[in-house]
């Protein structure tokens, strides 16, 4: 509990400046009561490795963030687990920033289709590329465009055939 470290650390603090391990009129006196703080503070490694491990790992794509947002969050978990010195291979990588995007079935399915799985070394940066590719804003934007056209053709369509019908009725069969 946090009101528990504080009374720790006062009391640490009071402690070593009472038996002189700390001497304010010092120039090292900084150093030591940081040293103290750090006793009760400080994260050990394997704490901050585990927390940056999990944090990575639970990294989900909120429905509202682009493709190339949830993208660059990834590549930051990334580069936390590398400055903790956790290395993973470029397979792993891809097939967990493909999981961490929500996507269903058929969709996962597309996305892997522009991944060529004989470059292994390649599959992580691959992964990125599809994922933009078929999830990006630009497809979004395609897929617009597209339905848009749709329902103009429809449109066209409706109005040939009402078109046709028209000149049917009005006209005498002779």
């Amino acid at each position: 509990d946090w009101s528990s470290d504080v009374c720790s650390s006062d009391l640490r603090l009071l402690v070593a400046c009472k038996n002189g391990e700390i001497e304010l009129e010092k120039t090292d006196s900084v150093s030591k009561i940081l040293a103290v703080l750090d006793q009760v503070y400080k994260k050990d490694d394997i704490s901050v490795v585990c927390e940056t491990w999990t944090s990575f790992i639970r990294l989900r794509k909120a429905e509202s963030d682009p493709m190339t947002q949830h993208i660059a969050n990834y590549d930051k978990k990334v580069g936390e687990l590398r400055k903790e010195k956790i290395e993973l291979p470029d397979k792993v990588l891809a097939m967990q920033l493909l999981d961490s995007t929500g996507l269903d079935h058929k969709e996962r399915q597309l996305v892997l289709t522009a991944v060529d799985y004989s470059k292994s070394d390649e599959m992580y940066s691959q992964m990125k590329s599809a994922l933009v590719k078929f999830h990006g804003e630009q497809a979004k934007k395609d897929d617009f465009a597209q339905a848009r056209e749709t329902v103009l053709k429809q449109k066209e369509e409706s109005v040939e055939y009402t078109s046709e019908r028209e000149e049917a009725f009005y006209t005498k069969p002779s």
